[in-house]
């Protein structure tokens, strides 16, 4: 169940929402959230089973750092679906047949037979990495200090693994619902994809932007 919520963290929900902008429809949204859900249990778990040999803790300024980083993270992915959505605003094209200039507006939304190299879709490798971030940041690594004091290390490996089970699992659920407008856009919806891949540009970038100058303070005060 605290895995479940984990998944709905703000930060969280935004950069998935970002990856799904991007296109695909209901079955990328839920391949998205699945593997954000991997790379989120496989970092927990790899930075937890040292912890719980050595019975250490992770020292606070380095999860202030790796929260910087998630923020960071953030901004960049708001900002490549910012300039996913530009490309694919009308735009002017100049061509000369016959020696005679001419323009002609397109754009180069899915489907477009009309394709100048402007990007790809993400790869799978994306959302793991954007999930193993997460998962060494924020409550995530809350969550292997609580790890760290199981009676046992299996008894830590267990709890870390369900709580990686919960996240999987809401997150999977979560980018299908947030896929939905998208695979409804590919046919009725253009104006409010476009719309939707602004929002989630926007809000990830502020998102992200926020986050980088709390944790700065915070690091900053601890200096």
């Amino acid at each position: 169940m605290l895995g479940l919520e984990h998944a709905l963290d703000a930060d969280h929900v935004v950069a998935v929402s970002t990856i799904v902008a991007e296109g695909g429809g209901i079955r990328r949204g839920a391949g998205v959230g699945a593997l954000w859900g991997a790379g989120h249990t496989a970092a927990l778990l790899a930075a937890g089973l040292p912890l719980l040999l050595f019975r250490v803790a992770l020292p606070a300024s380095l999860g202030l750092s790796l929260e910087a980083g998630v923020g960071v993270m953030l901004i960049a992915l708001g900002l490549h679906t910012l300039a996913g959505w530009r490309r694919r605003q009308p735009h002017a094209h100049v061509h000369v047949h016959d020696g005679v200039p001419h323009v002609h507006f397109h754009t180069h939304a899915e489907g477009s037979h009309h394709r100048h190299g402007h990007g790809r879709p993400a790869g799978g490798l994306r959302p793991f990495l954007v999930g193993s971030l997460h998962g060494l940041a924020g409550s995530g690594a809350v969550t292997l200090l609580v790890a760290g004091a199981a009676p046992s290390v299996a008894a830590g490996v267990l709890y870390v693994v369900c709580f990686g089970l919960g996240t999987v699992v809401g997150m999977t659920l979560t980018s299908t619902l947030i896929g939905l407008p998208f695979a409804l856009g590919l046919r009725s919806f253009r104006r409010a994809q476009a719309a939707l891949r602004l929002v989630a540009g926007v809000l990830s970038v502020a998102l992200g932007a926020a986050i980088v100058a709390e944790m700065g303070q915070a690091l900053a005060a601890r200096w």
